[in-house]
């Protein structure tokens, strides 16, 4: 699998207008009272209507970037939801990522509230001309409980070597996938034909990637400052380019 030519293509809706994620199928279900669609799954749920369907035959395209490195990413430490800017080299990655999107039409930014994502996202933003950035607490990162602000080092001595299988307060996986395709999915309806930038943090960006394409992606190390392409294509979601950080060579 290369991250730059590779086309990865999942038959995401098994109907017109309705889906929904449980246990490895889609399934869909009518609403008593409606004749529209009610998707329903562990992943998320939300109501078709004459909107989305209006949208059908349409296209958007989402650009998921991953926000330049922090101090912390450096150190090893796990960071979760704790706002920790970037540090020079992270800038660094940030013009770098602009400088290669500068030439690429790009409609709409949105990006996590936490400080390294946004900071990433205005470098982006202004090298588009575009005036604002959007945040949505959704687009965090997982909440990593008593784990943030460790290293590897540090958890296995607190902890021991199985200290994944202790319960630290982390947020369920479950919990930061369904964020994510929530997000990606409200702003695809929203925005039909328009291509959409999410400046977000590598376990989110990860694990919503590993739900939308559960068959391609058990998975993923997200880079700092990667790209990755998904497009929504009539029924279909489909991802064009993986974790690609040419920019940076």
């Amino acid at each position: 699998m290369t991250s730059d030519n590779n086309i990865f293509t999942q038959r995401l809706l098994t109907e017109p207008w309705s889906a929904g994620w449980i246990s490895g199928k889609w399934t869909q279900q009518t609403h008593p009272n409606s004749s529209d669609v009610v998707n329903t799954g562990t992943l998320y749920e939300i109501s078709v209507n004459a909107l989305e369907r209006q949208n059908l035959y349409m296209t958007t395209t989402i650009g998921l970037i991953r926000h330049g490195i922090t101090e912390w990413n450096s150190l090893g430490k796990a960071q979760g939801i704790s706002n920790i800017p970037l540090n020079e080299e992270g800038l660094a990655q940030a013009i770098a990522t602009a400088k290669r999107v500068y030439s690429e039409q790009w409609d709409f930014i949105y990006s996590s509230d936490l400080i390294r994502a946004l900071q990433t996202a205005e470098v982006i933003s202004n090298a588009l001309g575009i005036n604002s950035v959007t945040t949505d607490y959704r687009l965090r990162e997982i909440y990593c409980g008593q784990i943030e602000g460790t290293t590897e080092e540090e958890r296995i001595m607190k902890w021991g070597t199985d200290w994944r299988l202790k319960s630290l307060g982390m947020e369920p996986f479950e919990e930061v996938a369904k964020r994510g395709i929530d997000f990606v999915r409200e702003v695809s309806i929203k925005y039909p034909n328009k291509r959409i930038l999410i400046i977000s943090h590598g376990v989110l960006i990860g694990l919503t990637l590993q739900h939308l394409f559960p068959k391609i992606f058990n998975k993923t190390n997200i880079k700092n400052t990667s790209i990755t392409i998904i497009k929504l294509n009539e029924r279909e979601w489909e991802c064009v380019l993986f974790n690609c950080t040419k920019h940076l060579e």
